[in-house]
């Protein structure tokens, strides 16, 4: 019996995520987005805030997740741990903006 697959490196690991952010069934999007933190701490500050955040707003954008609440509200509970998360606060914080200003 193969083993299931199972990601190796960052790169991975993002891939897979996004794959499951954007899964048609909302439970799974919702349970992905709920550990977008751990994500964050898989791929490090860096790849969190040049490649996870720019892909979470351009998400959050899309008419399914932009009319789904709950989806809008636990993003919000993730950006407020990713704070914690990331080196370099300031970086975060401005990027963040734009997020939440819709830039």
């Amino acid at each position: 019996m193969a083993a299931a697959a199972t990601p190796s490196s960052p790169a991975d690991v993002l891939t897979f995520y996004r794959e499951e952010v954007q899964n048609e069934d909302a439970a799974i999007r919702l349970y992905a987005i709920a550990r977008c933190h751990v994500i964050a701490w898989s791929i490090g500050p860096k790849k969190t805030v040049d490649e996870l955040l720019p892909f979470l707003h351009e998400l959050s954008k899309q008419t399914v997740y932009l009319n789904d609440d709950e989806f809008l509200f636990r993003l919000a509970e993730q950006y407020m741990l990713l704070l914690d998360l990331v080196d370099g606060k300031h970086t975060c914080k401005t990027k963040l903006k734009l997020v939440t200003e819709g830039g």
